[in-house]
């Protein structure tokens, strides 16, 4: 049988670290409480296999934890959100029992108050650093509040003894870890930087599309921790050595910046064109066939705005149309308003053929005569091509005519008889 219940007479539960304690987190802090169990005045463990639970008021991770099981005769550990150095409360509700074994319970509350020093972390301050192949580079950083700092990556080749400054000579990820020690509490905190190949330098232009309009120019430029800047292009033995330029010739243009001494990195090309009138074009040609259709496109430079006018409305670049007509549209490029216009065409391919009789007498062959207009004339079932086709057999024959634009029109079967 088990044990029976402890006659529990008293209960003594404190902070297994004194009224005090430090951490190294700037918002949270932890700590165990020590529970010390009085059996007949006594102060005994108490038997394995009694459950104990508990439930605090808050933690660093809920402002409601849930309720937890702990081991009898084992320190209870607790967390409790803090903003800065101060007193804080801890609150917990314990719970002692048997079950199913034993219906007994005993429950008592815990209220006290721990002062906390929070441990504020070193500041770190660094950016990117670029290694040029061959070279040996200081990694870019600095901490501020460190005591040391310990390094490990593929290429350190020196390093300071509190770890505060490190030389590499390849590229890849350094991992650091860096201590501070406050109220005698030691406290570490883990990080990497990276080491890469310099990027080539951004370039960008106002306008963003490069284009230059009548009468202006346009500004090349581009940011970053760069010196010794240096243009090159179309009119490249007068372009100006820092980081922006104004242009008002089209070409490619190239540029080279120093991130140290030696180590240069370049981009380009950046195009710079010349502005050209907007117009419309049509596709596949501007002639429309029977039952076919046109497509009109707008042909401007970027930033262009098109408006169509009736009978077509819209602001895309490109319309289709399925009559001839004359069609227009509102284009605005480079701050100059543009009105277009494009003539759409019908053809007027016929491939029909006279519907007379056709006989074909003895010794006397019939010719065939397609109507005028076409460009390519095409026979069935012979294949021959030409206006004309010298029939000597009776058959069934059909016309096939295409005119310049690529219209094309097929004629109804005829037929030729024998006399």
């Amino acid at each position: 049988a088990p044990p029976p219940f402890p006659n529990i007479t008293a209960v003594d539960a404190v902070f297994l670290q004194g009224d005090t304690t430090s951490t190294c987190s700037a918002t949270c802090a932890g700590g165990s409480i020590v529970i010390t169990w009085y059996v007949d005045g006594d102060p005994a463990p108490l038997p394995i296999g009694l459950k104990l639970t508990y439930q605090f008021a808050q933690s660093c991770n809920s402002q409601s934890p849930p309720t937890t099981t702990g081991l009898i005769n084992n320190p209870v550990a607790f967390s409790i959100p803090i903003n800065g150095p101060g007193w804080y409360p801890v609150e917990a509700t314990f719970t002692l029992n048997d079950l199913p074994c034993d219906t007994n319970t005993y429950t008592f509350t815990f209220a006290d108050s721990i002062y906390v020093l929070p441990g504020l972390p070193p500041v770190i301050t660094s950016g990117p650093t670029f290694h040029c192949a061959g070279d040996t580079v200081p990694i870019n950083f600095q901490c501020t509040g460190c005591d040391s700092v310990s390094w490990s990556g593929p290429g350190i080749v020196w390093m300071s003894s509190t770890g505060d400054s490190v030389r590499v000579d390849q590229n890849g990820y350094y991992y650091f870890s860096y201590y501070h020690t406050e109220y005698g509490n030691t406290c570490t905190w883990n990080s990497y930087l990276s080491v890469f190949a310099p990027p080539p330098p951004p370039i960008f232009s106002s306008p963003s599309n490069g284009i230059i309009c009548p009468n202006d120019s346009v500004l090349l430029y581009t940011y970053g921790n760069y010196s010794g800047f240096e243009w090159s292009g179309p009119g490249a033995i007068t372009l100006p050595v820092n980081d922006s330029i104004w242009v008002d010739e089209p070409g490619d243009y190239y540029l080279s910046v120093t991130l140290y001494p030696g180590c240069v990195s370049t981009n380009g090309p950046r195009s710079v064109l010349n502005f050209s009138s907007p117009f419309i074009e049509a596709l596949p040609t501007g002639t429309i066939c029977a039952n076919g259709s046109v497509d009109l496109h707008v042909v401007s430079g970027t930033g262009s705005t098109v408006q169509w006018q009736a009978p077509l409305s819209g602001t895309s670049s490109q319309q289709t149309v399925m009559q001839a007509g004359i069609y227009h549209c509102l284009v605005s490029s480079c701050g100059i308003d543009w009105d277009l216009s494009y003539t759409v065409v019908a053809t007027g391919v016929n491939a029909e053929l006279d519907t007379t009789n056709y006989v074909l007498c003895e010794n006397s062959p019939l010719v065939l005569t397609g109507p005028p207009g076409g460009d390519i004339y095409q026979w069935s079932p012979s294949g021959q091509s030409g206006q004309t086709l010298t029939v000597t057999a009776p058959g069934t024959y059909q016309l096939v005519v295409i005119d310049a634009f690529g219209c094309s029109d097929t004629s109804s079967f005829i037929t030729v008889e024998e006399h």
